[in-house]
């Protein structure tokens, strides 16, 4: 059997996904199947055999490729490499992670690529200018932090979105999340200030790490998708 979508070869007699692609398969026809009758995603026509022209559309919002690449996280080893990389290690982490929300959520909102590169370049800039000048310096951080806090809210109303009402209550909240983050980055900025911001960052780290997991064993319950099974 070959997947309808992309054309690999599927594995098992009845696979309900392809492992490519990660498509949702078709259900064998049911031959007592009436005219005009669906069948996992085919029209069944009177002789019990699905016509491929009437195929249904694949589910749009199926993630695939790296959208599946996030299932638990071991939260104290990516908490610690977060923090000896000084957040180098989370953003490449969030990168993927603020990709799949958004799809698993089927969301509209804010444009999380500008916000992730615009923290990014602020990051950046803001290590030249301090080197060169120390007000220009300060003038990126400060919109660093902005655009960090920005992109945290949305992604962090992205992960709610896409978790089960009944598991809302149990993830940390996008206040708790951004005010962890400002505080951390903020006062880290004095030498120190960084005997309290380390422990900040630590924190939001774990809380957020913490989050992911609780989202992927919600929704492992429920979602069709098997890159979610924890």
């Amino acid at each position: 059997m070959f997947c309808p979508t992309c054309g690999k070869e599927l594995q098992g007699s009845s696979p309900q996904f392809c492992m490519s692609c990660g498509a949702e398969q078709p259900a064998q026809p049911d031959a007592s199947a009436g005219s005009g009758s669906l069948a996992g995603g085919f029209v069944v026509t009177p002789n019990g055999v699905p016509d491929p022209s009437d195929r249904l559309p694949v589910r749009a919002d199926t993630p695939t490729g790296s959208m599946l690449e996030l299932g638990r996280v071991d939260v104290g080893m990516v908490t610690f490499l977060s923090t000896i990389t000084l957040g180098i290690y989370f953003m490449v982490w969030l990168y993927k992670a603020m990709r799949m929300y958004r799809t698993l959520s089927g969301r509209a909102g804010a444009n999380l690529e500008q916000y992730f590169w615009g923290t990014v370049i602020a990051v950046g800039a803001a290590i030249v200018l301090t080197l060169l000048t120390g007000f220009l310096g300060l003038l990126a951080i400060t919109a660093a932090i902005v655009l960090e806090a920005l992109l945290i809210n949305e992604v962090i109303k992205d992960r709610d979105a896409a978790a089960p009402l009944t598991a809302r209550a149990m993830l940390p909240s996008a206040g708790l999340l951004v005010t962890l983050a400002v505080l951390s980055n903020v006062v880290s900025l004095t030498v120190c200030g960084l005997l309290v911001g380390i422990p900040l960052a630590i924190w939001f780290y774990y809380q957020f790490f913490t989050g992911h997991n609780r989202l992927i064993e919600a929704r492992a319950q429920e979602s069709p998708w098997p890159g979610l099974i924890p």
